[in-house]
């Protein structure tokens, strides 16, 4: 299980205040508990508790990683000790089952989209996985043989990785329970199968063939050509448009230029099963759409997305924006720098955030394709150390 450590600020302006130093003598060690505390400065905020005491909050750098541990383990408390003591902080300390990809301000973004384009009818896989979801749960309720369970556990299993909804994590947990206090040790041994599942799914084995079955085979299928057909008015086109590129975390430019990467962000935003079935139905009806119009629009078209996406920019904190950033980046080399303009306009942005800390080459006067390849490197290094806080 991997490691976190994160640092908790604030001791001087809550209950310890008072005795501070006396209290970091014997922190060491301490037991200490992380429970989520939105409040008006920080609706992410997370407080930290050693006894009776409210200890101070989660630092704004480490709160991140403190939600992806959140909503791994799908708990809204972290339970661990003090790991180093020092003036004006202390380092708190504990093992996770799995970190999550989970961003919560994406999350409600999301939520509070709404899509009135056409909507494609539930893929006949998620059908087939409520039955047998259902069906296992009837089965190991009332203790029926073990041979009839595990023959739809195999079938549930190679299933599941397709639908990334709140509702399937929340079966997968319930059925990992439900093995778990078995009696029949193949059924227990079930059930740890069912955790690795869930470890596994956030892969890049997995990740790619979601992805491209929601880019490539979903599109295909009877549930989507359906919706495909359905004739809308051109105003109704352009607002469909306009909704795509209003979705955050850079939504419509991973699901052009990286699948794998739309896939892992769809799945980490925990989304229920209507909206993700929105999200798809907007994309793909608007891949059929732009394609019927002809390739001589695509580029006018595109441009259109990418504008509606820019206007938002001062509105997003800066971290999102340059994750967005980077997806403009890749979509901008896609269509051979034909974004140039407004690329450098968001970087402009980015670079007046007040809570943003650019590097070195940032402040050093480098040029554009400098900065664009500095994304590039960063961006390459974070997703290796959460690949490496995973293992």
């Amino acid at each position: 299980m991997p490691t976190i450590r994160l640092h908790i600020n604030g001791l001087t302006h809550h209950d310890i205040a008072g005795r501070r130093e006396a209290w970091l003598q014997t922190a060491m060690g301490q037991r200490m508990v992380l429970r989520v505390a939105p409040c008006r400065e920080d609706a992410r905020a997370v407080a930290a508790y050693a006894g009776a005491d409210m200890v101070g909050y989660v630092a704004r750098t480490d709160l991140d990683t403190a939600w992806h541990a959140l909503h791994g383990m799908g708990v809204k408390v972290l339970r661990g000790q003090v790991a180093e003591a020092r003036d004006y902080c202390v380092v708190f300390e504990c093992f996770v089952e799995q970190l999550a990809e989970n961003d919560e301000t994406a999350m409600a973004a999301v939520e509070g989209w709404h899509y009135t384009g056409p909507l494609m009818a539930e893929p006949e896989v998620w059908q087939r996985l409520d039955y047998l979801g259902e069906e296992l749960e009837t089965l190991l309720a009332e203790e029926a043989g073990t041979e009839d369970v595990l023959a739809l556990f195999e079938a549930f299993c190679s299933l599941a990785p397709y639908d990334v909804s709140v509702e399937m994590l929340a079966r997968r947990r319930r059925l990992r329970d439900m093995l778990a206090a078995s009696d029949d040790e193949r059924l227990q041994e079930a059930s740890e199968r069912m955790e690795e599942l869930s470890r596994r799914m956030g892969g890049d084995h997995w990740m790619a063939r979601i992805g491209a079955w929601m880019k490539h085979e979903l599109p295909l299928l009877p549930e989507a050509k359906a919706m495909m057909g359905m004739a809308v008015p051109p105003a109704l086109h352009a607002e469909i448009r306009q909704m795509s590129a209003s979705l955050p975390g850079a939504l419509l430019a991973e699901w052009l230029t990286n699948e794998v990467q739309f896939a892992r962000q769809l799945y980490g935003m925990c989304l229920p099963r209507a909206m993700v079935r929105q999200v798809l139905s907007c994309f793909i009806w608007l891949d059929a759409a732009e394609a019927a119009a002809g390739d001589g629009q695509e580029l006018l078209q595109m441009r259109t997305v990418v504008e509606a996406w820019a206007a938002a920019a001062t509105k997003l904190t800066a971290e999102v924006l340059e994750r967005n950033l980077l997806a403009l980046c890749r979509l901008n080399l896609q269509y051979d720098h034909a974004f140039d303009d407004i690329e450098r306009r968001l970087f402009g942005v980015l670079e007046q955030k007040a809570e943003w800390h650019p590097t070195t080459i940032y402040e050093s006067g480098a040029t554009h394709d400098d900065k664009r390849h500095q994304l590039f490197v960063e961006s390459e290094t974070n997703a290796n150390k959460l690949l490496e806080n995973k293992q």
